[in-house]
């Protein structure tokens, strides 16, 4: 399965739990813009991809070059017992939990009868 450029995008965008809003705001462009550009609904020139690559921490090559299998299986960060905070540590779970959120959409997309999967739940409160 190859990914066209704005789906790798957004893939990336998911991967770092990134929302539309604050992409578009970080990138100087209007939300429905920066959402039409990701669905492959308008035209996505070489200087706003390198521009969108670098804002999601990598170079247009690199984004180029992506691969589904290098989308889904990002560098994890390290471990939870490197880390001595508590906010890096919720940075952590947020991560695994985008890489969840977008390996089931991935499964999804497939329409591979993947049996059950239970939702991840959050803990309120």
């Amino acid at each position: 399965m190859d990914l066209k450029l704005h789906e790798k995008i957004r893939v990336l965008r998911l991967l770092k739990g990134i929302s539309v809003e604050e992409a578009a705001d970080a990138l100087d462009m209007d939300k429905s813009a920066y959402s039409r550009l990701e669905r492959g609904l308008t035209r996505l020139d070489i200087e706003k991809a390198d521009r969108i690559g670098r804002y999601l921490g990598c170079s247009l090559a690199e984004l180029i070059q992506y691969t589904p299998r290098q989308l889904a299986l990002p560098p994890v960060p390290q471990p939870l017992f490197l880390r001595s905070t508590f906010s890096h540590n919720e940075e952590y779970i947020r991560h695994l939990k985008n890489e969840i959120r977008f390996l089931r959409e991935q499964l999804a997309a497939s329409g591979e009868d993947t049996g059950y999967i239970p939702a991840v739940q959050e803990k309120t409160g």
